[in-house]
């Protein structure tokens, strides 16, 4: 479960996609290339950028990345990460 979920980006994300790999970036392991692909920043904005990435740090957000087969993408940033009791994780 994710609280306080300040962004969501998700491309090509379907249905019968292959889970490859799930990522936990903690806030000082977030980089700008993160805050570029969770806003979708054009490279011409890096002011816009650097200042969202000072401001996800000075907030403690992190970021969960869901990489899946067939070109999809997924980057979540958030405050907190929890299990739900009573729920598995297969």
């Amino acid at each position: 479960m994710l609280k306080d979920v300040e962004r969501l980006n998700s491309l090509n994300f379907k249905e019968g996609n292959i889970i490859f790999e799930i990522v936990l970036v903690k806030p000082d392991e977030l980089t700008l290339a993160h805050i570029v692909q969770l806003y979708d920043i054009e490279l011409a904005k890096a002011e816009l950028a650097e200042q969202l990435h000072d401001e996800a740090k000075q907030l403690g957000l992190s970021a969960l990345e869901i990489n899946p087969s067939y070109g999809g993408e997924c980057i979540i940033l958030f405050r907190e990460l929890g299990i739900l009791p009573g729920h598995v994780l297969s």
